[in-house]
């Protein structure tokens, strides 16, 4: 067998680019597309002879950020070395979330062209948010959790709009449990989280905090309305406690506290002063 040079052997270098598990994109110094292997083509559904001559762009649709876009234009005027994850979209208009490596190749200090190396992190980002999504979420409600919750606040603190707090608690859930089971208590609990989310507008959110405690962000664009919705909200849980038992507490910011911990408290503290009376 004679010995093996990758350099010289052009048929054996086509058959490994094209074994890649990676896409391989070759653009010309017009960034004209000459060259892609056959994982590009499995990716994306497109072949060599339907993208020869043309632009990458091809592959941008709709969700494609224009940063990005203008990023890497940049860095390649600059004749730079660029990394970037783009959304870009298949023949078939399916999403392809692509790690992209574009490396300028230069000859005789002119860049001869650009090779662009594509990995499909589609599946990988999917999975993350999926974690993301389970990590942020009450498993036996389908509500956002307490760590959820706190992100929420978090981003009120940052943004500054104006929000209101709906704390509630299930009361007497201990006595359901001693004498029906914790299984009948769960599908009470599971039964005001329902009734929590059926009464969510457009921007408002409901969590479970834990045990028998939940809370809804009541949001909204527009300071002057806001009272409204938490008279709504008051309302609505008002004839609901006829029928499930649970203490209900309110504040508002900026109108009861300035700090979104101290509306918290505020809430949870009005909760517990109407316990009594609920129970």
């Amino acid at each position: 067998m004679p010995e093996l040079n990758v350099e010289k052997d052009l048929a054996l270098l086509r058959q490994i680019l094209a074994l890649l598990p990676l896409g391989v994109v070759v653009e010309d110094h017009q960034r004209r597309i000459v060259y892609v292997n056959d994982t590009f083509t499995r990716e994306t559904g497109y072949t060599l002879a339907e993208v020869e001559g043309r632009s990458c762009s091809l592959l941008q649709g709709p969700g494609t950020d224009p940063t990005d876009i203008q990023a890497i234009r940049e860095a390649l005027d600059r004749a730079e070395p660029v990394q970037r994850t783009l959304l870009n979209y298949r023949k078939d208009g399916r999403e392809l979330l692509y790690r992209v490596n574009i490396t300028p190749v230069f000859q005789d200090g002119d860049v001869r062209c650009f090779i662009g190396i594509q990995e499909d992190v589609t599946l990988l980002h999917q999975t993350q948010g999926a974690l993301e999504r389970a990590a942020l979420t009450d498993g036996l409600t389908g509500l956002g959790n307490r760590r959820a919750f706190d992100l929420k606040l978090d981003r009120n603190r940052e943004s500054g709009n104006p929000f209101a707090l709906v704390v509630a608690d299930l009361n007497n859930l201990k006595q359901v449990n001693d004498r029906q089971g914790h299984i009948a208590g769960d599908r009470l609990i599971q039964l005001i989280a329902q009734k929590l989310a059926d009464l969510c507008g457009s921007g408002d959110q409901a969590f479970r905090l834990g045990g028998d405690e939940f809370v809804v962000v009541i949001s909204t664009v527009r300071p002057g309305t806001l009272r409204g919705r938490v008279i709504e909200w008051e309302a609505a849980l008002n004839e609901l406690q006829q029928t499930l038992p649970l203490s209900v507490g309110t504040a508002c910011s900026p109108d009861d506290h300035v700090d979104v911990w101290e509306v918290f408290r505020e809430a949870d503290r009005k909760m517990y002063a109407n316990k009594p009376a609920s129970r």
